[in-house]
């Protein structure tokens, strides 16, 4: 499957950021463990990292060192649209998709160059306006989407997986993440 139209995102929120990132302490201040306002840059950044990954596993022909029977692009993008998610659940923003028609890139578009379009659709939200989120959200979704239905990546299950697989990680859980050199964000 890999229409974003056929995704319940509601439900897709809920799971990654209210039964997975909040418990793990991505929106808990590590010094104090009182309630974090994330930083709205940071997190867009975030999901540029991802893509530059997915890039990296596309450069080398990488499987994914975490899910090591997918393709490393197919899991980093993944991980993008698992950012988003926790973003919108985060700072109360729906992921908004009705009878979207699916994005079919032009065919001049080279892979690398479909992966900097989404880098700058996340650019695009980085410095948006609240009400326009969902908007650059949505672009995002859909230029991942059309991507791995190009290339026949499975995304949603890329996505399910390794939003099982972060629920269990060592460097995710809150102590971890607290020691010298955890993950602070």
């Amino acid at each position: 499957m890999c229409n974003p139209n056929n995704v319940d995102w509601d439900l897709m929120v809920q799971r990654v950021h209210r039964e997975w990132a909040v418990p793990c302490g991505w929106w808990t201040d590590l010094k104090t463990d009182r309630p974090l306002q994330r930083d709205w840059m940071e997190a867009c950044l975030l999901i540029v990292t991802e893509i530059a990954e997915a890039t990296e596993g596309l450069r080398k022909n990488l499987m994914d060192d975490k899910l090591p029977h997918r393709p490393m692009v197919e899991v980093e993008l993944a991980d993008a649209i698992i950012r988003l998610c926790d973003m919108a659940g985060g700072f109360g923003f729906q992921i908004w998709l009705t009878d979207v028609s699916e994005y079919i890139f032009p065919k001049v578009y080279s892979k690398t160059a479909k992966l900097m379009l989404m880098t700058r659709s996340v650019s695009s939200l980085s410095v948006c306006e609240e009400d326009l989120r969902k908007v650059f959200s949505t672009q995002l979704i859909q230029f991942v989407f059309a991507f791995c239905k190009e290339y026949d990546y499975d995304i949603v299950g890329a996505i399910q997986e390794k939003h099982e697989f972060n629920k269990t990680r060592a460097d995710h859980k809150l102590e971890n993440r607290k020691k010298e050199n955890g993950k602070q964000f």
